[in-house]
């Protein structure tokens, strides 16, 4: 789930594998973002062809971020019990999201849909795990 979430979240073209995969499930002749907000699957990550789809353009770069991404909230919580990704304020998750996905905060909600999550508030859940790992690369590289 975590890759899967990491795609919806960082890959910039993930809205194409999304809607090929939304287009496999049938979408008649609605437009894209109206078959987005509407056609709401929810996927059965445990089906491997399905995992295979949704992670179609994951790199190993990709695999082994979620992986650090994760050792830096394990470590956080380590040095302060009081830490968990969940807390993280959903102003500074908005904030890391209209940043990745190239948009303004009234943009979010259709960008969201586009990326297969049931509208900001799944996005804001989906990306909180990433944030701290994400806030701190990008200190790294400041």
């Amino acid at each position: 789930m975590a890759r899967v979430s990491y795609q919806q979240v960082f890959d910039p073209d993930f809205k194409d594998v999304w809607w090929d995969y939304l287009s496999g499930l049938g979408v008649g002749d609605l437009p894209r973002p109206l078959a987005c907000k509407v056609i709401n699957p929810r996927t059965d990550l445990t089906d491997n062809h399905t995992a295979a789809r949704l992670l179609a353009h994951e790199t190993p770069d990709d695999r082994a971020c979620v992986g650090q991404y994760t050792a830096v909230n394990d470590q956080a919580r380590r040095s302060n019990e009081r830490f968990f990704p969940e807390a993280i304020k959903e102003s500074v998750v908005r904030e890391m999201l209209a940043s990745i996905w190239h948009t303004d905060q009234t943009g979010l909600e259709d960008e969201a849909w586009l990326r297969g999550l049931h509208g900001v508030r799944e996005a804001v859940d989906a990306a909180r795990p990433f944030v701290l790992g994400f806030l701190k690369d990008q200190e790294a590289a400041a």
